[in-house]
C-alpha cells in the first residue's frame, strides 16, 4: 500500500513538472514569436519600396523562403506574402493619415506597391473604402 501511495504522489509530481514545463515552453515560444514577428516588420521597412519580395524578405533574414513561409504561417496564420501585403497597406493608411498632403500615388509608391490601380484596388479590399474616400473623411 506505500509504495502505491508512493507511486501516485511521484505520478502527480511527474504531471505537475510535466505542466510547469509546458506552460514555461509556452512562455517562451510566445516571446520568441513576438521576436521573430518584429523583426520580420523592421526587415520589411528597411526593404520598402522597391525590394520587399518574399525571396529578398528570406535572404534578409538568413533563411529559406520555405522556412520563412513556415514561420510566419505558423504565427499568423497568413502567408509571407499576405503578411507583408498587411504591413505595406497599413503602412500606407498610416502615411495618409499623417501626411495627408501627399499624392496617393505617391503613398502608393513609397509603400511598395508597383501603381495607384493596385494600391487602389488592395486598399478597398482590406479598408472597405477607396483611398481617396478615406482621405474625405479624414478633413475637417
Amino acid at each position: 500500500m506505500a509504495s502505491r501511495l508512493h507511486l501516485a504522489l511521484r505520478s502527480d509530481h511527474a504531471e505537475a513538472a510535466v505542466e510547469e514545463a509546458e506552460e514555461a515552453a509556452g512562455t517562451s515560444f510566445l516571446a520568441h514569436s513576438d521576436n521573430f514577428i518584429q523583426k520580420v516588420k523592421e526587415t520589411i521597412h528597411r526593404l520598402l519600396p522597391d525590394n520587399c519580395s518574399v525571396e529578398n524578405l528570406a535572404n534578409e533574414l538568413c533563411m529559406s523562403p520555405r522556412t520563412l513561409q513556415r514561420k510566419i504561417n505558423s504565427v499568423t496564420g497568413s502567408s509571407p506574402k499576405k503578411f507583408i501585403t498587411e504591413i505595406r497597406i497599413n503602412m500606407a493608411r498610416q502615411m495618409m493619415e499623417e501626411h495627408p498632403e501627399r499624392t496617393l500615388t505617391d503613398v502608393a509608391e513609397r509603400c511598395g506597391f508597383y501603381d495607384h490601380t493596385h494600391f487602389a484596388r488592395i486598399f478597398r479590399k482590406e479598408f472597405g473604402i477607396s483611398p481617396g474616400q478615406f482621405l474625405q473623411e479624414r478633413q475637417p
